[in-house]
């Protein structure tokens, strides 16, 4: 739960479910006359199809004269710090390091992938708390702040993802 978005689960073991739960009435017209940062979520949902879950779909309601949105995704079963503090509770073992370098080198690549020249979005905003694992597969949880910026370079676009994920959260 945020300030300006509500995260809410199932634990349905046949579909998972995660709903983003969006207040528009809280940002006032978004750029293009829009509210929700759920709908430009939707707008390139398809374009990001392998680096998030996959999407099930997007509702506008209101509530009274409070304007809503509801994006519905599949859940990932953990995130990244989540992810590493269990390793940490595990007896230490090459496997285990071999399994950390795994899902951290699948981060960089994905990163790599979507800012270079096939795909060209700006990444923003990749904290550990927005990328989820599943199975080895990362994913990106929230990616409201990435765009398709064909104008700026590769390194221009990865810079604020890299600076964001750099700053890796210490475990006790």
């Amino acid at each position: 739960s945020g300030m300006k978005r509500d995260v809410l689960s199932t634990d349905c073991p046949r579909m998972p479910l995660v709903v983003k739960l969006q207040d528009d009435s809280i940002f006032g017209l978004l750029r293009d006359g829009r509210w929700s940062p759920n709908e430009d979520e939707m707008d390139v949902a398809h374009a990001l199809h392998d680096l998030i879950p996959k999407v099930y779909g997007l509702w506008d309601f209101r509530i009274g004269y409070t304007h809503c949105s509801a994006l519905v995704l599949q859940k990932v079963s953990s995130t990244v710090p989540a992810f590493f503090k269990d390793l940490m509770l595990q007896p230490l073992t090459a496997d285990l390091l071999l399994g950390a370098l795994d899902v951290l080198t699948n981060i960089l690549k994905q990163m790599c992938a979507y800012a270079g020249p096939e795909h060209q979005f700006r990444l923003d905003d990749w904290h550990a708390h927005h990328l989820g694992i599943e199975q080895k597969h990362v994913y990106l949880l929230d990616w409201v702040a990435t765009e398709y910026r064909p104008d700026l370079t590769e390194y221009q676009r990865i810079k604020r993802a890299m600076k964001s994920f750099l700053r890796i959260p210490t475990y006790q």
